[in-house]
């Protein structure tokens, strides 16, 4: 299939995908989508010039072959989408924000006022793998919540929104410390939720420090990453407390590593990036189109094919856009 195949197929899909849903564009948005699409075909012909040799190339705006749309030019109408946006909304916006800072700051050893959330969220002398989860990973979902509110600040420009987004991230700031991760079973699986939403704080709500805060919190997980992705397997083979310490996922993070380089975070988050792309295990055999998806954990794997195309989108790897098609079709087959 040619690129311009491939393009036509996608933005096929994509309009199949959201045939009846509760989504609605704005007339001016639909001629700027139409607008942008005959762009964007146009552009196919540079990028097959710009990718001929398998070096990787920076991509550039001109070059990417698909464009997202901003939150706000996107409208949900009456139905189930849009009371599950208000209702998430509303629930993070009464998020208590001690509560949502109380592990980072138990854990480097600050004073941590507020009711613990509990579950996996709150740091507990219970935590014993596999028979007792509680105080399993300490703080994790913190990230997404961040990322959830800037996302809805977004939608909305709710300042009240915008408001607990800044707070929040001035809140984080001071908790950031390498004792956070001293004993920490999987680090790489909490950073990445934590720099997704430094990063969203940044581009949609306007936070003048998250990144800022977001490389300092980069310093502090450095020191308890390995030097590549590694598979479970390989975890596995390394000296582990318990279970739990074999079960992070390296591999998930050169998508949000991209992202914070796109965005202005600074060109060792691109480093980052390819310095933990799966490649030996896993894209690189997928771009050769071996089915490696049997007996993987299907949502992290899954969640690794778009680190593989935001690859290709930055760096202009033909390969990885190999392995995201062909890791897209593979799991398409066992649906």
């Amino acid at each position: 299939m040619t690129e311009l195949q491939l393009f036509e197929k996608l933005v096929t899909e994509v309009a199949y995908e959201f045939k009846g849903r509760d989504l609605i564009m704005s007339g001016s948005n639909r001629r700027e989508f139409l607008k942008k699409s005959a762009a964007l075909a146009a552009t196919m012909a540079v990028l097959r010039n710009a990718n001929a040799s398998d070096a990787p190339v920076a991509a550039t705006a001109a070059s990417t072959p698909l464009a997202q749309f901003d939150y706000q030019d996107v409208q949900l109408l009456d139905g189930p989408m849009l009371l599950q946006f208000q209702q998430n909304h509303d629930l993070f916006l009464k998020l208590n924000e001690d509560s949502m800072l109380k592990p980072f700051r138990q854990l480097s050893g600050l004073p941590a006022p507020g009711e613990d959330l509990g579950g996996w969220y709150s740091p507990s002398p219970l935590f014993d793998p596999p028979k007792n989860m509680t105080g399993y990973i300490p703080g994790h979902t913190f990230g997404q919540w961040l990322s959830g509110l800037s996302r809805a600040y977004a939608v909305t420009g709710n300042k009240a929104t915008q408001a607990k987004v800044q707070r929040l991230v001035a809140g984080f700031a001071p908790t950031i410390s390498k004792q956070f991760y001293a004993d920490y079973c999987i680090p790489a699986y909490t950073f990445d939720k934590t720099n997704c939403g430094l990063i969203d704080a940044h581009q949609f709500a306007g936070d003048p420090q998250a990144l800022a805060v977001l490389n300092r919190a980069t310093d502090a997980v450095l020191p308890y990453l390995p030097a590549k992705a590694l598979n479970r397997a390989e975890m596995a083979a390394r000296p582990h407390k318990n279970i739990a310490w074999t079960w992070d996922e390296t591999y998930t993070l050169p998508e949000n590593f991209y992202l914070a380089y796109q965005r202005g975070a600074g060109s060792r988050y691109r480093q980052l990036a390819q310095r933990f792309l799966q490649d030996d295990t896993y894209f690189g055999p997928l771009a050769l189109n071996e089915n490696i998806l049997p007996g993987q954990h299907a949502y992290s794997h899954v969640n690794g094919l778009c680190s593989a195309m935001q690859a290709y989108l930055t760096d202009g790897s033909q390969r990885h856009l190999a392995a995201a098609r062909n890791g897209r079709i593979g799991c398409r087959g066992r649906s």
